[in-house]
């Protein structure tokens, strides 16, 4: 299966609301199915996983590290 990034957002330093602004903006630009890929900071890990589970995007993977990265799918 393909885990290639149709997208990628870094919202390192975004606060919420602006972090799900962003990745709502993102999801209306892609097709279901694409993947994006996020890079955030580890206060931003609830934000993101909590929105995901409301809208249906699953998750693939997530890479922690200085920065986070997570991989969904639309």
């Amino acid at each position: 299966m393909n885990r290639e990034p149709a997208l990628t957002l870094d919202l390192r330093g975004l606060a919420c609301p602006f972090v799900v602004t962003e990745l709502t903006k993102a999801l209306k630009k892609t097709e279901r199915g694409c993947i994006l890929e996020l890079l955030l900071e580890a206060d931003q890990i609830d934000d993101v996983t909590a929105f995901c589970e409301v809208v249906g995007c699953e998750l693939l993977e997530t890479q922690k590290g200085e920065t986070i990265r997570i991989l969904l799918r639309r």
